[in-house]
């Protein structure tokens, strides 16, 4: 897969497009899509779990779109994992799903093994979830509100992205 670099104002008017308009703003340095309602995605995990979510309503999620080849991946789910075993963020609400494109299932369970990673993650084989959401670079990291709606995009260009991801997460779960 090859990473394609474009613009923060690309990706917001790709995701405001794709996601059938909205109100694409830039808050504290990071990608947001205040109005647009997330696109629902059925994936398998990778233990074959079949997952939407819809599940999560009323929840707030971060997805995290990410590959085990990318090297900025890997540094954004050593904080992913923190996030998910947050207990206060857990009790608030939060839920943390990674999104693994295109890969084989033995290949990211041997990488999860070997990380001891335990966060949930969904298997992207076809690309769709990534074509729903407009993701054009890994990692790409979204989180939705409580409301089903996107709340910030946090794209593969965010030098400091677990500072701007923390700070998504603070806006919306309460």
């Amino acid at each position: 897969m090859f990473m394609i670099c474009i613009s923060r104002c690309e990706i917001i008017g790709l995701l405001a497009l794709a996601l059938s308009g909205g109100c694409a703003s830039t808050e504290n340095g990071a990608n947001s899509q205040t109005s647009a309602v997330a696109p629902n995605i059925f994936l398998k995990s990778v233990d074959s779990k079949t997952v939407s979510l819809a599940e999560f309503k009323g929840k707030v999620v971060v997805l995290d779109f990410w590959a085990t080849w990318c090297v900025p991946c890997r540094q954004r789910l050593q904080h992913l994992q923190a996030l998910g075993e947050n207990l206060d963020l857990a009790q608030r609400g939060l839920v943390v799903l990674t999104i693994d494109e295109r890969e084989e299932r033995s290949e990211i369970q041997s990488f999860l093994r070997q990380f001891r990673y335990t966060f949930i993650v969904l298997c992207d084989d076809r690309g769709e979830a990534a074509r729903d959401y407009s993701i054009s670079g890994l990692p790409s990291t979204i989180v939705v509100g409580r409301d089903g709606k996107i709340a910030s995009l946090i794209t593969a260009d965010a030098g400091d992205a677990d500072v701007r991801l923390d700070a998504a997460i603070s806006r919306v779960v309460q």
